[in-house]
């Protein structure tokens, strides 16, 4: 048997190990990069010296002659010939230059498995075309700004592979194609963009949506493929957060690259009528911390992944329980199929999923042991880590949820503008992270921060109380009574909840009353007031 695997990462190689128990003949292991393909053969081909083991790398969903070009979007004769690729008839001949037509007339496999995230890797740079859109309004360069948006568009590069692999299917004898996708939002809904990183707003940004449409052509095309009575196309659907790589101190990365500390805490004035301040500061050491990293958000922190992971959240699914729904298939179990049925297919959260978690956590706490930091990496998107660190500065404060409610927001607020005063250490994490803090009369305590990056392009630079206030129900730490007040209201309402038992079972009350974990109060609150962080 032959098999050619698209896309082997951390689920990718789930699968590959549990095919390897089928003894296939040749196995070949294509990624984007050489690299990455290179360090999968190194991994297995000693392992299994019976099974001829074949590297290959570039990228699939771009003509076989372009495939492994480095900054191809930057040549104008590449671009127009990319534009011509994907727009002209999908002829023959077109198809026939694609890279999956070419991977497959060369090796000849027997069974396909495709584990590349392709809602993600064509689906973000879906923001790419309504920016350009914008951006370019008034420009005298049409034709860049066009070309610019014609090759980000996914529709075209969805319709190319599918239609590239359908005729590769026919005329080369594959038995089975099998692909591995994502609901695009991890089953959750379009009220819960946090999963994927966006901060709260009234709509999704482009690149999510632009996944989750991907995601959601890919699938369609792929079930029309499927009624074709000689192919047989099927496609496995995690809807929930699925596995991880490895849990440890990391250097903390999120969309805006590898994060730093910060060396200076600035305090600047808000002041209404007068445009937002901004705040720049050098920063030098980078920013460390207990993490667990998993897949395409990076990293996550311990609160982050219980916030996520938790009951009416995302929840978890092991990848191996993935891998083991794909080798059914192959082996003609279709229950997992979503294609045979889309909505009970779908690969909910488990028992081991939630043991896989539990042991996560207990990994973390280990390696965090009394260290206080590493409370959110903004891989949840700044709202959620806003509202981690609001419930941390609370927590220290006050200890219990008794506390809490039984303590006045003047209180609370003293003692905490007395704590971050005497814990200037524990300050700088989430003003490294970009996130200042918000204190009564408008003062912000800040690191690095610029206002444009958490605001809609009709936000005006000018403070207003309307503006400020949207401001901090997005991006600020939010430490102004009010706010605590509103906290107080919330945790109140969440202890009566669970001590007059108004909840699912699910729910611990020893994780949420006794201990007062942040993330699972804040999952609580996400699970059951039916919208999206605020």
């Amino acid at each position: 048997m032959i098999v050619l695997f698209l896309g082997v990462g951390q689920i990718g190689k789930a699968i590959l190990d549990k095919v390897m128990d089928m003894r296939p003949d040749t196995v070949i292991i294509h990624n984007l990069t050489e690299n990455e393909s290179n360090k999968i053969f190194d991994d297995y081909h000693r392992i299994f010296p019976e099974t001829k083991f074949v590297t290959s790398h570039g990228d699939i969903f771009l003509p076989d002659q372009f495939s492994t070009v480095a900054d191809i979007y930057e040549s104008k004769e590449i671009k127009d010939a990319l534009i011509q690729y994907y727009y002209s008839e999908q002829t023959e001949t077109i198809l026939q230059n694609s890279s999956i037509y070419s991977l497959i007339k060369k090796w000849k496999p027997d069974l396909v498995i495709d584990a590349i995230n392709t809602g993600t890797v064509l689906g973000n740079k879906y923001h790419l075309k309504f920016e350009n859109s914008f951006n370019d309004i008034g420009s005298t360069d049409y034709e860049s700004k066009y070309k610019s948006i014609l090759l980000n568009d996914f529709v075209p590069k969805i319709i190319n592979f599918v239609l590239s692999l359908k005729l590769a299917m026919e005329e080369y004898g594959v038995c089975r194609y099998v692909k591995v996708s994502t609901t695009g939002l991890g089953g959750m809904g379009l009220n819960m963009p946090y999963t994927h990183g966006d901060a709260s707003q009234e709509v999704l940004s482009y690149a999510l949506l632009g996944k989750i449409s991907a995601s959601g052509i890919l699938h369609q095309m792929l079930w029309n493929l499927s009624h074709i009575p000689y192919l047989n196309i099927s496609l496995v659907i995690p809807a929930t957060f699925v596995g991880y790589d490895h849990i440890g101190n990391t250097h903390i990365n999120n969309s805006n690259g590898f994060i730093y500390k910060i060396n200076k805490i600035n305090k600047i004035k808000i002041e209404i009528g007068k445009e937002f301040p901004n705040s720049f500061t050098e920063a030098s050491e980078p920013l460390i911390f207990p993490v667990i990293k998993a897949g395409e958000n990076h990293v996550y922190s311990l609160d982050e992944l219980i916030t996520l992971t938790s009951v009416g959240q995302m929840e978890a699914v092991t990848k191996e329980e993935v891998a083991q729904a794909a080798v059914d298939i192959i082996n003609g179990n279709g229950k997992r199929d979503i294609l045979n049925f889309l909505d009970a297919g779908m690969i909910k959260s488990s028992y081991a999923g939630r043991v896989m978690v539990e042991n996560s956590i207990k990994e973390i706490r280990r390696v965090l042991k009394n260290s206080k930091t590493g409370i959110a990496t903004c891989n949840l998107g700044v709202t959620v880590s806003k509202h981690l660190y609001e419930l941390f500065f609370i927590k220290e404060v006050e200890k219990s949820i008794v506390n809490i409610i039984n303590h006045s927001a003047e209180t609370i607020y003293e003692k905490i503008i007395s704590y971050i005063t005497l814990n200037e250490e524990i300050v700088k994490e989430p003003l490294s992270l970009g996130i200042p803090i918000l204190l009564e009369c408008g003062e912000l305590i800040a690191g690095t921060f610029n206002v444009r990056n958490y605001c809609d392009r009709n936000f005006t630079d000018l403070a207003t109380e309307k503006s400020v206030n949207k401001l901090a129900d997005v991006a600020l730490i939010d430490l102004r009574k009010d706010n605590i007040v509103r906290w107080k209201s919330i945790i109140k309402n969440i202890y009566e909840e669970i001590e007059n038992k108004n909840i699912p079972t699910d729910y611990d009350r020893g994780d949420i009353i006794d201990d007062f974990n942040i993330g699972s109060v804040l999952a609580f609150y996400y699970s059951f007031r039916n919208s999206a962080p605020k």
